[in-house]
């Protein structure tokens, strides 16, 4: 089952905030299909065969700056991440290395928010 192109806007909305969520509490990365069932809701499953659609648009017209970086956070089974991930512009070349950069700026910036 394909993600119809006229939900991967409000898709990548959700992703973007569960993949923030999971930033800010650490390093560890999530899978395609653990984030394809976190934007799931009560009416509709989404397929983790269509992450890769979702998180380009999110790497692409994220809410924060940082909305690319994010990118880092999601991986497919393979431990890879996405196609859209193209590093850092930080200096970060490998995803490992940007999510230990960023997650403490990420939960920094939500801390503030907090305040």
């Amino acid at each position: 089952m394909a993600i119809a192109k006229r939900s991967i806007p409000e898709l990548a909305a959700r992703a973007e905030r569960v993949l923030a969520a999971r930033a800010r509490e650490g390093v560890e990365p999530m899978t395609y299909g653990e984030l394809a069932a976190a934007i799931s809701d009560d009416e509709r499953t989404y397929p983790a065969t269509g992450m890769g659609a979702v998180l380009k648009h999110m790497g692409e017209r994220g809410q924060y700056s940082w909305s690319r970086s994010l990118l880092a956070w999601a991986v497919n089974e393979t431990g890879k991440p996405s196609e859209a991930y193209v590093g850092s512009p930080a200096g970060a070349d490998d995803p490992e290395a940007e999510r230990e950069l960023w997650h403490p700026r990420i939960a920094r910036h939500f801390a503030l928010d907090e305040e």
